[in-house]
């Protein structure tokens, strides 16, 4: 059975682009506008893997990852940040909230499968 990702972003572009690569690999693939839609899909479909921007309306990647982590049933979710955001700072603050892995923007698709990769067997 193929494993199921979600991808959270504010950014058609980005999740169409992040979308397609994943599922030309032979994954699932759900996508959210914002953390807020993360979270309420996240209730209802148990995912291997998020990727989470920062920067998103309603409800941002911080507290989305906070939000995943603190639940005992979905905490041991590997969670990706994705972003623009690739100061030392905004690093930090993704590993103090429990991010498992940081990849910035632009990427390159194989950059973004290995660290699939890397979380999803």
């Amino acid at each position: 059975m193929a494993k199921k990702i979600l991808i959270a972003d504010d950014s058609a572009t980005i999740r169409k682009l992040v979308g397609f690569t994943l599922k030309f690999k032979g994954y699932n693939v759900l996508t959210a506008n914002n953390g807020k839609e993360a979270w309420n899909m996240l209730q209802n479909e148990k995912c291997n893997l998020v990727i989470i921007d920062i920067l998103m309306p309603v409800m941002d990647g911080f507290q989305l990852l906070s939000k995943i982590k603190s639940e005992e049933k979905l905490k041991n979710i590997p969670c990706v940040i994705l972003t623009v955001e690739g100061d030392e700072a905004s690093k930090q603050k993704g590993k103090e909230f429990g991010a498992d892995s940081y990849l910035v923007k632009p990427f390159q698709p194989q950059q973004l499968l290995a660290k699939v990769k890397e979380f999803v067997k």
